[in-house]
């Protein structure tokens, strides 16, 4: 017993110094693999960063791990590393930093419980909201988005800022009925907020409420009232409304303080060609607005103008391009364009290819069907066109 007295502080020295070696060589070794990294070797560095005990890899050395297996896009290295980094990192800071490492090298399945883990010690970050729901896209996991959603309204207090934000997010994922309500919502809390009342509006407009969209813009200060693309809404949504002579003003406003707004001069020139206005008037906003922005719906417009001005062959020349830039673009059938194609072909005679663009049209916009009643024509292909009837049933 007095013997292994004798020994113990010898072992304990022992002991004492092979730890203090163990520090030494950890410290060599972290610093040896920080250099290889910044020399961006990643496999020699993994190997340095393996040699230190396991205990002493912190938070540090962890996340430097995970920037390497992640580099190296090693997916079984790099989720067992973010889950003891995980155990690890207990403030927001450490937390963003794995979230941000894992995102930027294209982990974001990975990365989705340390975005989680961020919203709630986080809640009312919405910048966090919005990584999660765009990792989530990133993901494949377009499902979960509108749980998430509903999750955060759950748990949000009942301010406008909440509503506003969440709103936005509804909208981002197309949703504009979800993003309507929320919006309103924000809007009933704040209705000073004009910003907010803009975006409700254009909202509304965008999916043809034009009664709602008009009560919004209603509440707007004379001052905001006043810009271009308020005029604009507002010229959008009478017209909308069937009220063109109430439209044409704001119209004009919204020209008058943006004089080079493609879509004002564009809308401008299809409401006057559509309730029978100054023809030359209405071509040259056409015009000027295909010199802005040469996209499908300018060319459209100046085609409709030239077609009511007889340049028939001019104005099938433009809907072609209209067409072709669509196509090219991967945008949806756009019914107007087949039905203005209609019209032209019709004017030339060609009764065969007026017919098919008709029949194309009325299947996507039945609607339609009452202009082109009107038309002296409509009589002698009535017969081959699809009843009304099958129109409304075959429209979702």
């Amino acid at each position: 017993m007095k013997r292994f007295a004798t020994l113990a502080p010898a072992l304990l020295a022992g002991l004492l110094l092979l730890a203090g070696c163990g520090r030494v060589a950890d410290g060599f070794a972290r610093l040896r693999a920080d250099a290889l990294c910044a020399a961006h070797q990643p496999d020699k560095a993994i190997a340095w960063y393996a040699r230190i005990a396991s205990n002493r890899q912190d938070a540090v050395v962890l996340r430097a791990m995970v920037k390497v297996y992640a580099r190296r896009d090693d997916h079984t290295n790099l989720a067992a590393t973010c889950a003891r980094l995980a155990l690890v990192a207990t403030n927001l800071a450490d937390v963003r930093a794995l979230t941000i490492t894992l995102l930027n090298s294209d982990h974001a399945p990975l990365a989705l419980p340390h975005i989680r883990r961020m919203i709630a010690l986080a809640p009312d970050n919405w910048s966090y909201k919005e990584v999660l729901i765009t990792a989530l896209r990133d993901a494949g996991q377009t499902n979960a988005i509108p749980r998430a959603l509903r999750r955060f309204a759950r748990h949000m207090p009942a301010d406008s800022t909440n509503f506003l934000c969440l709103g936005l997010l509804w909208l981002s994922e197309n949703d504009t009925s979800n993003g309507i309500v929320c919006l309103t919502r924000a809007l009933a809390l704040e209705p000073q907020h004009h910003a907010l009342r803009q975006t409700l509006a254009a909202t509304l407009l965008e999916t043809k409420q034009y009664a709602a969209t008009l009560a919004t813009l209603a509440g707007l200060a004379s001052n905001h009232a006043a810009h271009a693309d308020v005029q604009l809404m507002l010229a959008d949504a009478y017209n909308g409304v069937g009220q063109a002579a109430r439209a044409m003003p704001h119209y004009r406003r919204a020209i008058q303080r943006a004089p080079h707004n493609a879509v004002a001069l564009n809308n401008y020139a299809y409401c006057l060609l559509q309730c029978g206005g100054n023809l030359s008037e209405a071509y040259e906003l056409a015009l000027s607005a295909v010199q802005q922005d040469r996209q499908p719906y300018a060319l459209d417009t100046l085609a409709l103008a030239c077609y009511q001005k007889g340049a028939y062959d001019t104005a099938l020349r433009l809907l072609r391009e209209a067409e072709q830039l669509a196509d090219a673009a991967g945008a949806q059938f756009d019914p107007e364009i087949a039905y203005h194609f209609g019209l032209c072909y019709a004017a030339r005679g060609d009764m065969t290819n007026a017919v098919r663009r008709f029949r194309a049209a009325l299947a996507q916009q039945p609607a339609l069907r009452a202009d082109l009643a009107r038309q002296p024509f409509f009589k002698t292909i009535e017969s081959q066109l699809p009843p009304p009837h099958e129109l409304l049933e075959s429209t979702p």
